[in-house]
């Protein structure tokens, strides 16, 4: 944990400005008629800042562990943790940069990539230990993600048996037996066309999947880029129309499948 403490000592101290990367979303986190929180999380000797959303419902709900990009916990993140708890799901997104956001996915990049696997499962392990002590929360645990994150939550799925279901967001998947063999929840992957060096290698994970008895359900959308979420999305000064299609047809799917949490 020094190791990443010292990267974003090192990041904080670089001169990075502490901007958003095509920061939108607020006007929604700003609207919205649900409840919406920052919350502290222990993770060993390290404090752990996630963004809570929940629904708007009668009964207990499902929680579901939101997976940031290499841009950090932004407002089109927290943005989707709302449309999430729009669907019915308790949505908490842990903030693995300590509050750290970029306004150029380059140095975005280098930011995340100095996160280890270790400290990925560390926080979700802990996030995962929070969602699932909340009051409101019927003990039902899954896990999203999108881009880096979406890689995140595939491997994360291996190492968490309590989750019920993992949607990876064009994220890589994995490419070893190893990395799949503990898998106890469904995966559902969503990838765009346009999307080759994430695409490229779903096949493998069919096959290992496969051999391991897993279920592994891959769906690409047609005429989409990577991050088809983020720039697909209404709000996004830059939106694409391939991506938004994409992004409506995601949606569908996907609110059947929130839907089958109970």
């Amino acid at each position: 944990m020094k190791h990443f403490v010292f990267a974003l000592l090192f990041l904080a101290g670089s001169g990075l400005a502490a901007q958003e990367y095509k920061d939108f979303g607020k006007d929604r986190l700003n609207n919205s008629p649900r409840h919406g929180e920052w919350v502290d999380i222990k993770s060993g000797d390290r404090t752990i800042k996630a963004f809570v959303v929940y629904p708007e419902r009668k009964d207990k709900a499902p929680a579901v562990l939101v997976i940031q990009e290499i841009f950090g916990l932004t407002d089109w993140l927290r943005s989707m943790c709302d449309e999430l708890a729009e669907n019915g799901v308790i949505a908490i997104a842990p903030d693995f940069l300590n509050g750290q956001k970029f306004e150029d996915a380059d140095s975005a990049s280098k930011a995340v990539s100095a996160v280890t696997q270790d400290q990925v499962k560390a926080v979700l392990d802990a996030t995962s230990d929070y969602a699932l002590k909340i009051p409101a929360c019927n003990g039902t645990l899954a896990v999203c993600g999108f881009c880096r994150g979406g890689g995140w939550a595939f491997a994360y799925a291996n190492e968490n048996p309590k989750l019920k279901a993992a949607y990876s967001f064009y994220g890589t998947a994995p490419d070893e037996a190893s990395k799949v063999t503990n898998i106890r929840c469904p995966v559902y992957g969503f990838y765009g066309e346009n999307d080759e060096r994430v695409n490229a290698t779903i096949a493998k994970a069919e096959e290992l999947m496969k051999a391991a008895a897993k279920k592994y359900e891959p769906v690409i959308y047609k005429g989409a880029g990577h991050g088809f979420m983020r720039s697909g999305e209404p709000a996004n000064p830059n939106m694409r129309e391939g991506d938004k299609k994409a992004r409506d047809g995601a949606w569908v799917r996907w609110k059947t499948l929130l839907g089958e949490l109970h």
